[in-house]
């Protein structure tokens, strides 16, 4: 983003002053106001293309994250967190995504900015590891697990992310942990806002609107890395700006930093990067994790450095792309070994100086010998030269190490699939809803178009998830202290005040008769109930609403308060999602919305 205009005097740790120029940034300053509805309270970081900041948002009364992007940068991310936010498979993936909350723009000196509101993080990896600290091996494997996760959802969805990086890993900030705070007691806990005021060189006063008077350092609001809990250590993948769908467009460049970027886009640059451009990153990025120190650690390296490193700890390359390499002959001799007086630092050595090494002098926790086999082995198989030969991520999931260690940890860091009951309505507008209708928009009649905005976005959000109270249960039986008998799934809708609905779907296993599913799986539900009474803010005097399902044949019951046998209950509607009144709201805002985009 240069520019021949006038120069600033240097302030760390800010964006590039000059930047702040027609097509640049935006000039923010805190306590602006945006859409009449979000004040700036803090800085929250800098990139190339956008600045972030936490915003309170005073119509709901919350803490947001506002990123704003350059003027001249046409930025896919939101329409592609908007198509992620349209495929929710109701999993702990859907959580390791940031949620669009709101989207609008914004017209200032600079130009017109696209603008994205999300929520807030605690910090990026890359911020809690500085230092060269360690994480908890319990939270790093919760860490890595979630990562993978997060990409194997994206990719499922025909997206690659493109840049992948510890800068681009947050870990989530609880909304308990700010949401109540007034912005003096924010600052009183996490630091008053660090403002400079920008210079010119030249000495020169700074008359013009696109340059801010103050520039501003980013806030604080996370931990170091040995001190995230494994609880806390919630992922989160952000920052979509380079993402792109393979099926639909051809990209040559990858974005990623040089000691994580795939050897393809070096030895192989006409060939259109893939999927697996995002895995030989996730291997990188998952030893950062886990260490102190990164797989290739070299400092200042040229591309030479890089693919010689690469070679002593993994192998040889293909053989065409070692004939088509002119530097080889400065590290290598004609037999392939390294030239004499250069010393090779092996996969095994890095292993031991990055991971085990640090943990065993700091007294962190080791991996075992059979894990540290696994571990390696996963490595090894991610970072294969041939993007052909690496797993999917959907592999990197089943493989020894995320399956005994990994995704272990992670199922402890979330606890329970369930969300908190909530009404996800207060993070939606009308906005955001007809920028999702417009997005989907296809060629055909008004109709047909309604129709496909129905069934690809609200009979999805507004029925399987936890908007207007509705919400999915995946929990193991056994973890809930219930009878592994029967496969089940329990959904409970909240039903107005004090109303709930609990559904529960019970598969019948062969050998087993109609009569002792329904037993078993009401005596079942019954006990499920009891925990729901337990939540926070649950009043145990309320009456639960249940149903059994077998096949498509629900049985509806009643539990009233403090009670545990269930009475039967005659509901008001016959159909499935009739039960708690839910399709009736979800079509009351749609007529809202279709008019909202006939207005249009």
């Amino acid at each position: 983003m240069a520019t021949d205009g006038p120069l600033y005097e240097y302030i760390s740790d800010v964006e590039r002053l000059d930047g702040y120029r027609p097509g640049g940034y935006h000039p923010i300053q805190l306590n602006d106001k945006l859409q009449e509805r979000y004040s700036i309270v803090e800085k929250l970081g800098h990139g190339s293309y956008s600045t972030i900041w936490l915003a309170r948002d005073e119509k709901l009364s919350r803490y947001v994250a506002v990123k704003i992007g350059i003027a001249d940068h046409n930025s896919k991310e939101a329409q592609i967190l908007g198509q992620l936010s349209l495929c929710l498979v109701n999993d702990l993936s859907d959580r390791l995504i940031p949620p669009v909350l709101d989207r609008f723009e914004l017209k200032g000196p600079n130009g017109t900015h696209s603008c994205l509101v999300t929520m807030p993080a605690r910090c990026s990896l890359v911020e809690a590891l500085k230092d060269y600290d360690l994480f908890p091996l319990d939270a790093a494997r919760s860490l890595a697990a979630q990562l993978v996760m997060a990409v194997a959802r994206v990719h499922r969805l025909g997206i690659v992310h493109g840049d992948i990086h510890l800068g681009n890993l947050l870990i989530q900030l609880p909304h308990e942990e700010i949401g109540k705070l007034t912005v003096k007691e924010l600052f009183e806990r996490y630091g008053d806002p660090e403002a400079q005021p920008v210079v010119r060189v030249d000495k020169q006063p700074i008359t013009s609107p696109s340059v801010p008077a103050y520039a501003y350092t980013p806030a604080w609001l996370g931990k170091p890395a040995e001190d995230v809990t494994l609880s806390e250590a919630k992922l989160m993948l952000t920052d979509f700006g380079t993402a792109f769908s393979p099926a639909y467009e051809t990209r040559l460049q990858s974005f990623t930093p040089r000691k994580i970027r795939p050897p393809e886009t070096r030895f192989d640059p006409t060939t259109p990067l893939s999927y697996a451009c995002d895995i030989w990153s996730l291997g990188c990025i998952i030893w950062e994790i886990l260490g102190v120190r990164p797989f290739l650690d070299i400092f200042l390296p040229d591309l030479d450095d890089v693919t010689a490193n690469q070679i002593d700890a993994l192998g040889p390359l293909p053989d065409e792309w070692w004939d088509a390499w002119n530097g080889k002959w400065k590290r290598f001799a004609a037999n392939g070994q390294p030239t004499e007086g250069r010393q090779p630092w092996t996969f095994n050595q890095r292993f031991e100086d990055a991971i085990q090494g640090p943990r065993r002098r700091l007294k962190r926790d080791t991996m075992s010998e059979r894990e540290s086999k696994a571990f390696c082995d996963m490595i090894k198989d991610i970072l294969k030269f041939r993007p052909g030969e690496r797993p999917t991520a959907e592999d990197m999931l089943r493989s020894q190490w995320m399956t005994e260690w990994a995704m272990r940890d992670a199922k402890k860091t979330w606890g329970p699939l369930a969300l908190q009951v909530s009404d996800f309505k207060q993070y939606l507008s009308i906005p955001l809803l007809l920028w999702y209708y417009k997005e989907i928009n296809k060629a055909g009649s008004l109709e047909s178009d309604v129709d496909a905005f129905y069934l690809n976005f609200l009979k999805e959000v507004f029925t399987l998830r936890d908007n207007f109270g509705v919400e999915q249960e995946s929990r193991p039986a056994k973890e809930l202290g219930l009878s592994q008998r029967s496969d089940f799934t329990m959904r409970y809708i909240k039903n107005g005040d004090p109303k709930k609905v609990i559904l529960c779907e019970n598969k019948r296993r062969e050998g087993e008769s109609q009569t002792s599913i329904w037993t078993d799986a009401l005596n079942q539900v019954v006990k499920y109930a009891t925990l729901i009474r337990t939540e926070p803010g649950q009043n145990p005097n309320e009456t639960l609403y249940l149903t059994v399902n077998v096949g498509t044949y629900p049985r509806f019951y009643e539990l009233p308060g403090k009670s545990s046998t269930p009475k039967d209950w005659a509901p008001a509607g016959g159909r499935y999602y009739e039960l708690a009144n839910d399709e009736e709201e979800v079509w009351k805002l749609w007529n809202q919305i279709r008019d909202l985009v006939k207005s249009h």
